[in-house]
């Protein structure tokens, strides 16, 4: 019942000490009552200390047959708890270190209930019986009750069913009243409270020495285990808090002893889960881990508001698992406020330790600022972590990767992302756990001190905003490796780019001899090979980064391989424009299909920049390429009509057959035949150089000057003849 009391019990404590109370205040002084309220309470402790030897030789039973010699250390923790008036706890102690973690967490809950439901509130309802004799409605040394926050609160003047204990309450205080002063009432009242604290401290000294007993094994328990004593530890306190809360007496030691312990613990758990991700980040492969539903689970909760209960949790996740469905593969990317991260093992792993952490902030408040800052050098190891692997390529040695790839760079800047995007909300997790649980508590505080009083608030205030400070410094420094890692991304694509270019001038030569008809107005091998370089960039990037990522990096490769093409296809169009070939129209056709690639790798970038200077390039090639046809075509026409011309030229030249002139006898009819032969080779010279000439400029009517020519050329040679 965790100290709910029925009302008959209260009747029978009320009558197992008002009788005697009343002989003892028929004597002259009130110190035989003082002595007396103080036996009782030694009566108390010592019931208080065999019931719970008792619980705990439970336990020492079940686990007799497995227990072990202790070690030198466990028997030096044993010797601190060392007491003449322990019985046989010595040896409980000794099991109890030997013990399961479960066993020993079932035996501080037993060991707590029996001394809340059998002895603090028999205390507290024996302190109620005798504060109201000594004290009245109108007394000073009255109190007002507070509210209770683990069990229901006794009243003052719990009506009882007989009327003859109400009669036999009343008239021991009027007897009281009539027979001791103010101060010596005073004395009473003191005693009564004295009385009190000493039983609840008794039982909070016991249950440190439980604690102590094992804090060298505790501090090596998983996160879950120790959570588990501290929340028990926790409950106790505030129980037996609460069951003094009249007399505003703290469990100091009992919380200094808890908070010793806390420390120890996340002393050394964040020393091992440094080793651990030293040693998880030199054997990772920076590949694509799937995620399995635990993982999930554990983002989700430590998204969470501290004050959301572990239902509301549970309820989400079996929410989630049944929305999944069964016998379905395990997804590869890891939700987080409706992002979709992609995360390697070793971010899985850390995951969970931050959880862990998590949840020993929020057991033990008091360390949120210890707990931000070991959060901050765990998340600033795997930053370092994976700047030294990944960009360093020291992992092609430890993880034995033949090459740093950019599928292995993009899995690590979305890793990086998500712990950046967690960095702020395990910020405000562990102040809200500061702020709601550790605000205006000066007790705790002492307790943390082990002084009287609490130390500096300001001094507690700036390391935990110095502690908080450094988890703000981590995420910068995420957005500085992820930086980084895009400019290696562009880098690898630049090396790509380069390779491409040097292959280039070996095709332009090839092209010089290619023929229009052999020309397929395909794109060569030098896009061909660039856009497929560029389509594995753009497919690694599109499926794991964020639009604001990708254009942070398709983007200024789109915008920066415009300029560098153009460039290159340029000079090789003006080296070699005049030289003839299918140059141009090569350069004309890479450009084309080079401007569509990059206006789909930026995206919504700036569709108006990108590949504005290899479309100027395109437009200027397919100008030079439309004279270069119109003076092609020219030539061609040219040419036929030259052909046509030295056609129609051998036609005139060429001798025809006539009858053989008759001989005559007289040399000056000789004369006269043979000048006319003379000059006639003269005309003909000239007129066909006239012919030559009216072909080059009239070309379209070369046909009709051609036969008009003809037919001069047969009349010379008629009259020749």
């Amino acid at each position: 019942d965790e100290g709910n009391f029925e009302k008959g019990e209260y009747d029978r404590v009320s009558e197992s000490i008002l009788p005697a109370l009343r002989g003892l205040l028929r004597s002259s002084t009130v110190m035989p009552t003082v002595d007396a309220i103080h036996a009782v309470s030694r009566e108390i402790l010592r019931d208080l200390k065999r019931d719970v030897e008792r619980v705990c030789e439970k336990v020492v039973a079940s686990t007799s047959g497995k227990t072990t010699t202790p070690s030198k250390v466990n028997t030096a923790a044993a010797g601190e708890n060392r007491n003449a008036n322990d019985g046989n706890m010595e040896d409980i102690y000794l099991a109890l270190q030997n013990c399961s973690s479960e066993n020993y967490i079932r035996t501080l809950d037993a060991a707590s209930k029996t001394m809340l439901r059998l002895h603090f509130k028999r205390a507290e309802i024996i302190r109620d019986v005798l504060m109201s004799v000594f004290t009245s409605s109108n007394n000073e040394f009255d109190e007002n009750a507070s509210e209770s926050t683990g069990t229901p609160e006794t009243p003052k003047s719990l009506q009882s069913p007989k009327f003859s204990m109400d009669f036999i309450r009343k008239e021991a205080r009027d007897e009281a009243n009539e027979r001791f002063s103010r101060d010596i009432i005073s004395k009473a009242v003191y005693a009564i409270r004295d009385s009190s604290n000493s039983i609840i401290d008794g039982g909070a000294m016991l249950f440190a020495r439980l604690l102590s007993c094992r804090k060298h094994i505790n501090a090596k328990l998983d996160a879950t285990s120790f959570t588990k004593i501290t929340k028990a530890s926790d409950a106790f306190i505030r129980l037996a808090e609460n069951a003094n809360r009249k007399n505003g007496k703290r469990c100091v030691a009992l919380r200094s002893q808890v908070h010793s312990q806390a420390r120890l613990f996340l002393n050394v758990k964040h020393a091992s889960e440094l080793d651990k991700l030293k040693t998880l980040l030199e054997q990772e492969s920076w590949s694509q881990a799937t995620i399995p539903a635990h993982f999930q689970e554990l983002l989700d909760r430590l998204s969470m508001a501290p004050s959301s209960t572990e239902e509301d949790a549970n309820n989400k996740t079996t929410a989630t698992n049944n929305e999944d469905g069964k016998n379905q593969p395990l997804p590869t990317k890891i939700i987080y406020k409706n992002i979709e991260y992609v995360a390697t093992t070793t971010a899985l792993m850390l995951i969970r330790t931050l959880k862990d952490y998590s949840d020993i902030a929020e057991s033990n408040p008091n360390l949120s600022a210890d707990v931000a800052r070991r959060i901050a050098e765990l998340l600033s190891e795997f930053n370092d972590g994976a700047c030294v692997l990944v960009l360093g390529a020291q992992a092609m040695q430890g993880a034995n990767l033949r090459s740093i790839t950019a599928k292995h760079l993009s899995v690590t800047q979305q890793s990086l992302r998500l712990f950046q995007s967690l960095a702020p909300v395990l910020k405000a997790r562990l102040s809200d756990i500061t702020t709601t649980k550790c605000s205006g508590s000066s007790d705790n505080l002492a307790a943390v001190a082990g002084e009287g009083k609490p130390p500096s608030s300001g001094n507690e205030d700036a390391r935990r905003k110095l502690a908080f400070a450094n988890l703000d410094k981590v995420g910068c420094d995420f957005e500085t490796h992820c930086e980084r890692i895009h400019l290696k991304l562009i880098e690898i694509i630049r090396e790509r780019l380069r390779f491409h270019r040097g292959t280039l001038p070996q095709l332009a030569k090839a092209w010089e001899n290619e023929t229009l008809e052999d020309f397929d107005k395909q794109a060569s091998q030098f896009s061909n090979g660039l856009i497929k370089e560029l389509g594995t960039l753009s497919k690694v990037v599109r499926s794991m980064f964020d639009e604001n990522d990708q254009n942070n990096v398709l983007g200024v490769v789109a915008l920066e391989f415009d300029a560098k093409l153009a460039s290159s296809l340029r000079t090789v169009w003006e080296e070699r424009k005049s030289v003839g070939g299918t140059v141009e129209r090569h350069v004309k056709t890479d450009c084309e299909v080079l401007r569509e690639c990059l206006h789909g790798l930026a995206g919504k970038f700036d569709s108006k920049i990108i590949g504005h200077e290899l479309k100027e390039l395109a437009e200027v090639v397919a100008e030079s390429i439309k004279l270069n046809d119109a003076r092609a075509a020219d030539e061609a026409k040219l040419m036929k009509a030259k052909k046509r011309a030295m056609a129609a030229e051998g036609k005139a030249i060429t001798p025809t057959k006539s009858p053989t002139p008759k001989k005559s006898s007289s040399s000056v009819e000789g004369k006269m035949v043979s000048a006319p032969a003379s000059s006639s080779p003269s005309l003909t010279l000239t007129t066909r150089e006239e012919e030559e000439k009216e072909a080059v400029t009239a070309a379209a009517h070369e046909e009709d000057e051609s036969k008009d020519n003809n037919n001069n050329v047969i009349i010379i040679n008629n009259n020749n003849n």
